[in-house]
């Protein structure tokens, strides 16, 4: 992984979920328009990060529009992370070029939370 990687990597879990992989959208990926991602009765549009993501609880896997900062504003679940990433392509052409593992271990997530709250009230 590069510095400019490291610099805008996630943190280890975005909403619980523990990040599997992320995608910092560069300008040689193209927004195709249409997301099909609804928050709050309108369509989220394009979003500068991407993360796939494990629920720490469920094992369900996520796929989070991000902001740059890493917030989540929307999330789709999927069945696994290819078919994730196949949903990204289809929003975002080129982004599968993009694509970084984080290796995130399910024990170094749960430790996390557990910092995060205070212990694990979050389970």
């Amino acid at each position: 992984m590069s510095d400019a990687d490291v610099n805008s990597a996630p943190p280890p879990v975005l909403d619980c979920a523990r990040v599997l992989e992320f995608a910092v959208l560069t300008p040689a990926v193209h927004f195709t328009g249409r997301s099909l991602l609804f928050v709050d009765g309108k369509e989220l549009g394009q979003v500068p990060c991407l993360a796939i993501c494990e629920d720490v609880r469920t094992a369900d896997i996520l796929l989070f529009h991000c902001s740059r900062d890493w917030g989540v504003m929307g999330c789709s679940a999927h069945q696994s992370p290819e078919e994730a990433k196949v949903t990204a392509e289809s929003i975002y052409r080129g982004v599968s070029s993009e694509w970084r593992a984080l290796n995130v271990s399910r024990e170094a997530a749960e430790a996390y939370l557990n910092d995060l709250f205070g212990g694990d009230s979050w389970r």
